[in-house]
């Protein structure tokens, strides 16, 4: 049986390879002003919430397909729990230092 997946689902997921490095622990230069870091972090949250709409448009084309999508559920489950831990570290920022927190909003 021969799968066709969808061109643009596989332009995606090859060019996204290389896209999912910043769920990487990634050392931060201490010249970083704190503006700066919750601006990488909500860059960060903003591809980690693409990836996860486009990983549940190829599950629902793969379900279409009768297609197995164990190891495609499993990929969203930690997609999400990715940008959880992204949400609750730009929280963890902000609740460091309150009184910063009006210049940053």
């Amino acid at each position: 049986m021969r799968i066709t997946w969808p061109s643009r689902a596989v332009g995606r997921i090859i060019s996204s390879s290389s896209a999912l490095a910043p769920a990487r622990q990634i050392a931060m230069s201490k010249t970083l002003n704190r503006c700066e870091v919750l601006a990488k972090i909500d860059r960060d949250i903003a591809e980690g919430e693409r990836h996860v709409a486009e990983q549940i448009v190829l599950i629902k084309w793969m379900s279409a397909e009768c297609l197995d999508t164990t190891l495609a559920q499993n990929l969203l489950c930690n997609l999400e729990q990715i940008l959880r831990h992204w949400h609750a570290h730009r929280r963890l920022i902000l609740e460091a230092n309150p009184q910063d927190q009006a210049q940053d909003l």
